[in-house]
């Protein structure tokens, strides 16, 4: 059997076919510049199932009423964040997390809806809570997200806690 540079002979003996494995050094590795997409968090991307039917239908629901906050809760990684984005398609929106910096400057904003994600991470219930009520004042629209029972999220703060108790909420 000829032998090709780079490649190692590996035979078979229940087959009796010589098989070839290219083995590579770390010389000859391609390196690839592969871009990383970012998750495409849409509704034609959500997959609707028995499971997250009614959360769907509840969401779409709220959109087209006049309730002017929603909290969306449930475990780690149930597609709580991606149910709550479809509500930005088509629409003027401010999404930040809940810590972030901006977040009092774009509750007053004259951005219709704003969604707070990672609520349960939150640093200072002070902070939600003028947002909450900034949102209110403007009339405006509000989505929190996060994880766990979303009075867990006041932090024992008890003005928040209740509107948080007030709010329209589903469940994953």
């Amino acid at each position: 059997m000829s032998r090709i540079p780079g490649w190692s002979s590996v035979s078979s003996m229940n087959v009796g076919v010589a098989r070839q494995a290219k083995v590579l050094s770390d010389s000859d590795q391609l390196a690839l510049q592969l871009p990383i997409a970012a998750p495409a968090l849409t509704r034609a991307s959500y997959i609707v199932s028995d499971s997250n039917r009614h959360a769907v239908d509840t969401l779409l629901s709220w959109r087209d009423a006049n309730e002017p906050f929603l909290a969306i809760c449930g475990a780690p990684k149930s597609g709580k964040t991606h149910l709550a984005t479809i509500l930005l398609e088509g629409g003027e929106a401010v999404c930040r997390h809940v810590n972030d910096k901006l977040l009092e400057r774009d509750a007053a904003s004259s951005a219709p809806l704003m969604l707070i994600d990672g609520v349960e991470t939150l640093d200072d219930p002070r902070r939600l809570l003028a947002a909450v009520e900034s949102v209110r004042a403007r009339q405006g629209r509000l989505v929190l997200v996060g994880v766990g029972d979303p009075q867990d999220w006041a932090s024992g703060m008890r003005d928040l806690r209740t509107r948080l108790a007030a709010m329209a909420r589903i469940s994953l």
